[in-house]
């Protein structure tokens, strides 16, 4: 493989992962338009993620849900609920964490056809 074939197939690999980074940071501002929406804050936000872990809590207490049984249910839905909140963490950190790398991979990418062009004078 010539060296102006080995730059073209790295710079494909490099402009395939820009737009792998460029979906997930599409995922990313989804989510935080999501977020910022009144009714997302209300009922997932406040209601889901706050209100329902001290709803569910308090229950452990009650009378009514001291069978092993609902006392696992309730394990079960307060994991359900940090699930998601990680699932939207993790959405979050991820698109971050791809914007620094498209910055870096274009850069990259600059930097090569730079040197390519160098060579070619």
């Amino acid at each position: 493989m010539t060296n102006a074939e080995e730059m073209e197939q790295v710079e494909s690999q490099i402009q395939i992962s820009i737009e792998a980074a460029k979906e997930a940071v599409s995922r990313k501002n989804m989510m935080d338009e999501l977020i910022r929406d009144k009714r997302f804050e209300t009922l997932f936000s406040v209601g889901y993620l706050e209100k329902e872990p001290a709803r569910l809590t308090s229950l452990f207490a009650d009378a009514e849900w001291q069978t092993e049984e609902k006392q696992q249910s309730l394990i079960d839905d307060l994991r359900a609920i940090s699930s998601f909140r990680q699932y939207v963490l993790a959405i979050k950190a991820m698109g971050t964490q791809m914007e620094r790398q498209i910055a870096g991979s274009e850069a990259q990418l600059e930097e090569m056809r730079n040197e390519a062009d160098a060579e070619g004078e």
